[in-house]
């Protein structure tokens, strides 16, 4: 399968990077039942604004 089809509809979006601390909220692995995946949920605070911990990366190199 070539990585155009894994990716599907993610193919055209870019990638972010944060450095979440305590202050950015609460964070929990959330894998799904039966599998060992990075997944995990992040609860932010009514006072922090998501958006801002994000950078856009440049993957293509």
């Amino acid at each position: 399968m070539t990585v155009n089809r894994r990716t599907g509809r993610f193919k055209n979006m870019k990638v972010a990077v944060a450095n979440l601390t305590p202050d950015s909220g609460r964070i929990k692995h959330t894998p799904s039942p039966g599998t060992k995946n990075s997944h995990h949920s992040w609860w932010v605070p009514v006072n922090v604004e998501a958006l801002t911990l994000f950078e856009a990366v440049d993957v293509t190199e």
